[in-house]
């Protein structure tokens, strides 16, 4: 199962990178019930896996669409968006530009996709003193009839 392989190495790709240090806990899906010593943390889900073309040898090329949501947990209002490194606080914006710039530096994910795309970035601030932000992340991968 491509898709299975491709979500993993996304999930390890972020996980081990060392500009992700600072984040407490790695979710595999989607939590709700996030305890506030876990954060930092970030989540990755499967969203949606299209097949978008096929050719004359039984080859498909499929867009896979993955969500990173990453969530920080901070009573100081000033520090929720841009932290404070004095403190060693990561702020929403932080981790956003970490998860992009691990993401750009590895966008092939160990050569199992063709192309990695990100949409823009939604950021949530319902639920203060948790920040969140969503980041869909798109891949291009290739996988036979056969498999």
């Amino acid at each position: 199962m491509v898709i299975g392989s491709i979500y993993e190495q996304l999930f390890t790709t972020l996980k081990e990178n060392d500009e992700m240090d600072y984040i407490k806990t790695f979710f595999k899906g989607v939590r709700f019930d996030v305890a506030k010593e876990n954060y930092p943390c970030l989540m990755v889900d499967v969203v949606r896996n299209n097949e978008i073309e096929k050719d004359f040898g039984q080859v498909k090329r499929i867009w896979a669409e993955f969500d990173v949501l990453g969530f920080v947990y901070e009573q100081n209002q000033e520090s929720l968006i841009t932290g404070d490194p004095r403190k060693e606080v990561y702020g929403i914006l932080d981790i956003e530009n970490d998860i992009r710039a691990v993401l750009q530096s590895s966008n092939t994910l160990g050569d199992r996709v063709i192309d990695l795309q990100m949409n823009p970035t939604e950021f949530d601030y319902t639920f203060w003193p948790v920040r969140g932000l969503r980041i869909r992340v798109k891949t291009l991968y290739q996988q036979t009839d056969s498999i």
